[in-house]
């Protein structure tokens, strides 16, 4: 019989990162974004390359697109095609900020050449996004509160310890049955007085003075 298979732990998963939602944290990441991002462009207009987002990516159709506005400038438009053999033979992924040069195809139309994934920059920018989506996540959720303590004045209603008919609003002679406000029991003296007088009325009983 052959021995058993060793165990196999599985790897312990990473804390996820706390993400702040600061006004002031997410402007500070803004400001080193735009310096990365400036610092990533004039490099590659050394090399004839250009910087910009990897947007979208076909997969039943096998091409995407690269955005860059300073593609915009040279080549007329904005978003380069990249072909599918490119995008998997690069290793890029949607979402990725990248380092791309732009040749011809033999149609004489541009399209992406040589991507490359910008890691610092796509991560800060992949924090930033984050950042923002906790942002108004946290003041989606402030605004439901403000509302719904405008509503109810401050605070949540509470109906623990009422039986039905003895809650406020339902006096003797208001719009609804009930002996009364609290949970105590009814008066008594009031209830046969209330009996006598509907008696009397009925011409059942003595008259009441």
């Amino acid at each position: 019989q052959a021995p058993p298979a060793p165990a196999v732990n599985a790897a312990p998963k990473e804390p996820e990162e706390v993400v702040s939602c600061d006004p002031e944290d997410i402007a500070a990441l803004e400001q080193e974004i735009l310096e990365e991002e400036k610092n990533a462009k004039d490099t590659a207009k050394e090399s004839d390359s250009f910087v910009g987002l990897m947007a979208r990516y076909l997969e039943d159709e096998g091409f995407g697109f690269v955005s860059s506005q300073e593609c915009k400038e040279t080549w007329g438009k904005a978003d380069i095609f990249i072909s599918g053999r490119e995008f998997v033979a690069s290793n890029v992924d949607v979402g990725d900020m990248v380092v791309f040069q732009v040749v011809k195809d033999s149609k004489g139309l541009p399209r992406v050449a040589n991507p490359k994934t910008l890691k610092e920059l796509t991560r800060q920018k992949t924090r930033l996004n984050k950042m923002k989506w906790e942002a108004a996540r946290a003041s989606a959720s402030a605004n439901m509160k403000r509302s719904a303590a405008a509503v109810t004045g401050g605070e949540m209603p509470n109906f623990r310890g009422r039986a039905v008919g003895q809650g406020p609003g339902l006096l003797a002679g208001g719009p609804g049955p009930g002996p009364g406000p609290g949970l105590g029991p009814p008066d008594a003296k009031r209830l046969r007085a209330t009996s006598l007088a509907s008696f009397a009325a009925l011409g059942r009983g003595p008259a009441l003075e």
